[in-house]
């Protein structure tokens, strides 16, 4: 199944990389980079792995890896500005019918 016709907004995602190395435990993160989006805005109320629900306000639908961490700016956000980012809060993994991965929904 072919879902790019619905990925309709353009976002720009950094993945997290770990802490910096020598720093003070701050994030690194990969050089950011636009991808394709399907962007949700409302109540979103999700449980994370550990158990705890959270509200999100934005869920996104993406193929790419994004991963717990990671950060994202939505259109209009001034990405050299790590302020304007959201952190991705949860992932949700959407398989096809036959087990591979198909896209995922990312709550900011």
């Amino acid at each position: 199944m072919n879902i790019s016709g619905f990925l309709v907004d353009t976002i720009t995602w950094s993945a997290y990389t770990g802490p910096q190395t020598g720093a003070k435990g701050d994030p690194a993160y990969g050089s950011p980079s636009d991808i394709k989006a399907r962007v949700e805005r409302g109540a979103f109320f999700v449980t994370t792995s550990s158990g705890e629900e959270i509200s999100a306000a934005v869920r996104l639908a993406v193929v790419e890896d994004v991963k717990v961490g990671d950060r994202i700016w939505l259109a209009g956000a001034d990405t050299s500005k790590a302020s304007e980012s959201r952190t991705v809060r949860q992932v949700e993994r959407a398989a096809d019918g036959r087990g591979g991965y198909l896209f995922s929904q990312v709550y900011l």
